[in-house]
């Protein structure tokens, strides 16, 4: 039978054979392996690659609502490249 969702046949098959590498096993001290799966996590997140940069955080516009404030802002997370 052919499977036609290739979610349901990567969970059937392919997951079954794979063990994660990253997984804590036990074999190694917990503070060890955070220390290696932090650095595994910023290396696949690519924040070993970040460059620093003035922050430039400004406030975009400011709303008072029924019992709170709304404030939007932006920064700048990379040289050119801001977060709304």
């Amino acid at each position: 039978m052919r499977n036609s969702n290739s979610y349901d046949f990567i969970r059937q098959n392919l997951q079954k054979q794979a063990a994660p590498s990253m997984r804590y096993s036990g074999k190694e001290e917990l503070v060890e392996w955070q220390k290696r799966a932090k650095v595994k996590l910023w290396e696949l997140l690519g924040l070993n690659r970040m460059q620093e940069c003035e922050e430039d955080f400004f406030i975009e516009r400011e709303e008072q609502k029924e019992g709170y404030r709304e404030v939007h802002f932006s920064f700048q997370s990379e040289k050119g490249y801001y977060v709304p």
